[in-house]
């Protein structure tokens, strides 16, 4: 189904038009973060002027300890390892989805073929072919 913003597009003017879109927009990642993105701000800018503002200079000091010892239980876990999960889903999808293309059925009903010259061995000529057809369907 094909949602068309053209309209809203055409007449739209003023301030803030484009982030009126993104939101109005039904595939929008900005929808699906906007409230983690604000808790994250909020406690972020609380913990900034608490930190500036609230504290003496023990506390300060205090406070950068934690902070150091957050930083060291943060390395236990590295991004690449985290990262490798994502990666494994992603390759999952790609094979799954070259799996199910019909490409081999393409190259197993005569897809591929020999060619011969005479005096010559036999050739396979779709081999090209066959790949970026895989490729394009897998894309």
């Amino acid at each position: 189904m094909t949602i068309s913003y053209q309209q809203q597009v055409a007449t739209s003017s003023g301030l803030g038009v484009f982030w009126k879109l993104l939101f109005k927009w039904k595939g929008s990642i900005y929808k699906l973060v906007w409230q983690n993105l604000l808790l994250y701000l909020v406690l972020y800018y609380a913990l900034s002027l608490i930190y500036r503002f609230g504290l003496d200079v023990s506390g300060k000091e205090k406070f950068e300890h934690i902070s150091i010892h957050c930083r060291e239980f943060a390395d236990l876990i590295p991004v690449t390892f985290v990262l490798g999960f994502y990666v494994s889903i992603i390759i999952t999808r790609y094979i799954i989805r070259i799996n199910r293309t019909q490409v081999r059925s393409f190259a197993a009903g005569g897809g591929v073929s020999t060619r011969s010259y005479p005096g010559q061995t036999p050739v396979v000529s779709s081999y090209p072919l066959v790949f970026w057809a895989m490729m394009t369907e897998a894309a």
